[in-house]
Formats: C-alpha cells, structure tokens, sequence
C-alpha cells in the first residue's frame, strides 16, 4: 500500500524546528561532585548541542537537494534512536514532498511529531521483538515497488539492529531475540552479534539493498561502533557482506554451545550476497562519529583547564580490564609530565551481567576506575552512554571523584558489582546521571582529571 501526500500549493513549506532533543541533566542539583565535576555536566547540554544530528545533516544540504531534486519521486526511511532529529536536520533540503517518510525508534522514545508528512514507526531496544517486525513490515509495505528513478534517503543510527528487523525465512523473532540477548549476556563484540543477527535476518548483512534495488539510495549515517564500519553499524542492512567464511562459521560456532542453537544449521542458512548489482547504486556516508564528541569534550575541557591528553575512540575490553588499563596510564603520563592533567577517549566496553540488578558499562567502568585509584591520587571521571540511556538503567552513566568515591565505599561497592546493580549503587551515592533519551547515539565518552598529592 503507497501512502501519497497531495499538496494544491506549488512549493513545500516546512515548519522550523530549532532544537528536537535539549539535552540537559535532570538531576544536576543532586549530583554529588566537586568543581571539575560541575564544569563537565554544565558542559554536556553546549556538547550535544553542537553537535547534534540536526547540525550534522546541515553539512549535506546541497547534495540532499541536488539528488531529490534530480530524481523522480523521493522517499525517506530511517531507523534508530537518532532517526527523528535527522529528519528534521535533513527535510527542509528536499526539493519534493517525499512520497514516505517512515522512520522506526524505541517505543519508550517520547517524541512530539513536528512533521505532518512523518510516519512515526514504534520497535523496541535493546532486544527487537514483534513490535519491530511490525513497525518494519509497515514500512517495507510502503515502499512498495521501487524503480529506476526513484530516490530513497535512508537514515541510519545506534539501535537499528534492534528496530530494524524481519526474520528471514525459518527463524523468529523471539529465536533471534534470546540468542542475541545470550550472546550479549556472555561478552559477544559488536561485529560477532551482528554476524549472528545478518544470518538469520531479511534486511541485515546488506539484505535492505536488495529491496531497494533498482532506486538511488544515499544512505547518511551516524556511527555507534569502534572504527566506524558501515558493515557493523545497525548490522549493515545497506553494505556488501563479508565474504569471511571462516569469521561467519567461527563465530556461529562459538556462541551455539552458550546460547542453545544448532550450529550447523545457521552456518547453512547463511545466504551471503555475492550479486555486486544490488550495492552499485547505493551510497553510504557517515555523518557524525564518537571522534567528533571526543575532539568536541576535549577542546571545551582544554580552554577551561589546560593540558588534554586523547587517547581516541577505539578503547574497547572488558571494563574490568580497560579500568586497570586506564588507571596505569593514568600513572604513566603522570610520571612523564610531573603535573595533573586530563585523558578523555571514547569506544564501547563490554560487561559480563552477574546478577539481575540495574546497571550500565558507563557506570561500572566509572566505578571499576575510581577503585583502581590509590589514597594519593585524586580523579573526577566521567563515563557516559551518547544515547542518554546506559544498559538497563535510566541513567546516561556515572561521574565520580575521590570524594564521592569515599560515600560510595561506605556503602559497599562490591555487593553491588556482583549484582550488576552500578546505577542502584551511583544513584544512592548522588554519583548517577539522569538526561533520558539525547536524540543521538555515537557510543560512549569518558573523561578523567587526575593528580597527585
């Protein structure tokens, strides 16, 4: 079923909508932190704001322009927890109403439509269930039949694995669900569940492409994954698969054991595209990355404090690992320079679940760091989810210093960890922060001050 907007006016007028998502942190008066720790949450709403997905998309304009202006009829299609403000950062470049515009977030997503032509679709994260296999069925049913000439933008962020999503043919939706979730639980990396979920999905792995194929597709992507590959983000549902047999089998294998699935059976279902065709008429770019809020942080800390030391965006591990790794480079850079100083980095931890209480890996990792800390050394870190949500908890992550850090072990850190349960632990101590949903996803940040007496 097409669904067509018929305007009587000869020329598209569009509302302005300055700002989608302020993102502010709620609980700011209750945070218990000193001046560093201040000055970095008075800084995150000047942060996303910049560098919004709004903003991002204003880089684009005149190529938007040029490609729906150029084309027969145009589309739009997104899915993620940033799809909404990149259609309002990109509509009012286009040249035509589009034909569709349908984008799918999280269904506990509070978003106010600002756009009368926008179909918003509701999918759940982290795990996909029903709801996004309806809200995905819907918007393939309006595309319909796609030809030669017809446009199609598609708008890609963090959660669309989740939100986009069809079960290709001999599996489900609650099947793919609980091994994703498994394979999760036991410290499966980005690129193994996507490896996983591509097999047993009809859209993943560059499967969307095939649909789309023969229109024109210009696809504008905000990265959530350690070195920004377009195959791994959202499960590149508009990239050419791998051809990494041995990756696909080994990883499929790994997990089957674990996770209660029949290994032999998903490596013969993998059905990897070969056909080139489906791919030469679709074009990927990313429009924001976790580098850009790394820079971003880094230049606001150095003009307020001075010496910034960034360590990139492709820290990854365990958080238990990546903890002592931060806290003996903290030691090391010290001993060369003699003075305090500030790291900031970005990338995607991993943490193994133990117990069934509220937690995140921001959290944990900023927990697990401060514990690293000796009795002479002084810290303020902060670890955030980009998203505004960290794991299974409403906070966007934890800030922590040498203070707070001392209420926190009163109350005894470890009864904690054991559980899972960081954000019970930092929402007690006044050490949690609480945005809610920020409109964008690049993965996480964190930032440390560290001294000596």
């Amino acid at each position: 079923m097409f669904v067509f907007i018929i305007i009587i006016v000869t020329e598209w007028k569009f509302r302005r909508v300055d700002s989608v998502y302020m993102v502010s942190v709620k609980n700011a008066s209750e945070i218990n932190t000193g001046e560093k720790g201040k000055f970095l949450i008075e800084a995150l709403p000047g942060l996303f704001d910049a560098l919004s997905p709004e903003n991002s998309m204003g880089k684009y304009r005149e190529e938007i322009s040029s490609l729906s202006e150029s084309h027969g009829r145009t589309f739009v299609v997104g899915f993620g927890k940033a799809a909404y403000s990149m259609y309002a950062g990109m509509r009012k470049f286009l040249q035509k109403v589009p034909v569709i515009a349908d984008i799918i977030v999280p269904d506990q997503m509070e978003i106010e439509n600002a756009f009368d032509e926008l179909r918003i679709l509701r999918g759940t994260h982290p795990e996909s269930s029903s709801r996004s296999v309806e809200a995905t069925e819907a918007m393939l049913t309006d595309l319909g039949v796609l030809s030669e000439t017809d446009m199609v933008f598609v708008l890609i962020s963090g959660g669309g694995s989740a939100l986009f999503e069809k079960p290709a043919s001999g599996f489900s939706i609650d099947e793919i669900s609980r091994i994703s979730k498994c394979m999760m639980i036991n410290g499966a990396d980005i690129r193994e569940m996507n490896v996983v979920r591509g097999v047993m999905s009809s859209v993943k792995s560059g499967k969307f492409a095939r649909i789309l194929y023969p229109a024109t597709v210009k696809a504008y992507i905000i990265s959530d994954v350690i070195g920004d590959d377009i195959s791994v983000i959202a499960s590149g549902p508009l990239h050419a698969p791998s051809a990494n047999r041995k990756f696909i089998n080994d990883t499929i294998t790994k997990y089957s054991g674990l996770c209660g699935y029949s290994a032999e059976e998903l490596i013969n279902a993998a059905n990897i595209i070969t056909d080139m065709k489906y791919f030469s008429r679709v074009s990927n770019t990313i429009v924001l990355k976790n580098r850009d809020f790394v820079t971003g942080l880094s230049k606001l800390i150095e003009a307020r404090f001075g010496d910034v030391v960034v360590l990139g965006s492709d820290i990854m591990g365990d958080v238990s690992q990546v903890s002592k790794h931060i806290a003996e480079t903290c030691r090391s850079i010290y001993d060369l320079k003699g003075h305090g100083f500030w790291l900031v980095f970005g990338g995607e931890t991993t943490v193994r679940v133990a117990g069934s209480g509220k937690g995140g890996r921001n959290q944990e990792l900023a927990v697990r760091i401060a514990i690293e800390m000796g009795s002479e050394e002084h810290y303020t870190v902060l670890a955030i989810g980009t998203d505004g949500i960290d794991g299974k908890s409403p906070a966007m992550g934890g800030i922590i210093d040498d203070s707070s850090m001392s209420i926190l072990k009163q109350m005894g850190i470890n009864k904690y960890l054991k559980d899972s349960d960081s954000y019970t632990l930092l929402s007690r101590g006044g050490s949690a922060l609480i945005t809610g949903f920020t409109g964008t996803n690049v993965s996480d940040i964190c930032a440390l001050c560290y001294y000596r007496d």
